[in-house]
């Protein structure tokens, strides 16, 4: 019984915290891609910028600064318009919450027990319970 409250106690915060941070979550997400755009533009503003300075016989390092500093106040001055945009499509999107599944371990020696062990560990000896750790010692089978 102990078991199975603390299974629904631990699934029960899964899901509450699985609601609670979908809008940090796209948030966050919202916040990458708004950075990633205004990165992008004061790039290929710099690119461009010392192209055309080149082009003017001038030097490729004015020309991506003036570029560079035209990209940055356009990727700026669309910031908030790209974020609003990623988080309502996040928000609104159908992907679900990925929730972590709780499982009870199995009693110690149980063939579940047994069967578990021998897939986490290669050098499990189901007749013992132990593995052989990397220096050689043995160790009783822990699960989580």
């Amino acid at each position: 019984m102990k078991t199975l409250v603390s299974f629904v106690a631990a699934a029960g915060f899964a899901v509450l915290g699985a609601d609670a941070a979908s809008a940090s979550y796209c948030s966050d997400q919202a916040k990458h891609i708004a950075n990633s755009q205004a990165a992008g533009k004061t790039v290929v503003g710099a690119g461009l910028g010392c192209l055309f300075g080149k082009a003017l016989g001038g030097k490729c390092g004015t020309g991506a600064a003036i570029g560079g500093g035209g990209g940055f106040l356009i990727g700026s001055a669309q910031w908030q318009a790209v974020y609003d945009q990623a988080y309502s499509d996040c928000i609104g999107s159908t992907t679900q919450v990925k929730v972590k599944k709780v499982y009870a371990v199995p009693p110690v020696g149980s063939e579940e027990w047994l069967d578990q062990c021998d897939n986490k560990y290669n050098s499990f000896d189901r007749n013992t319970g132990y593995f052989t750790k990397y220096d050689g010692s043995l160790a009783v089978c822990q699960l989580p």
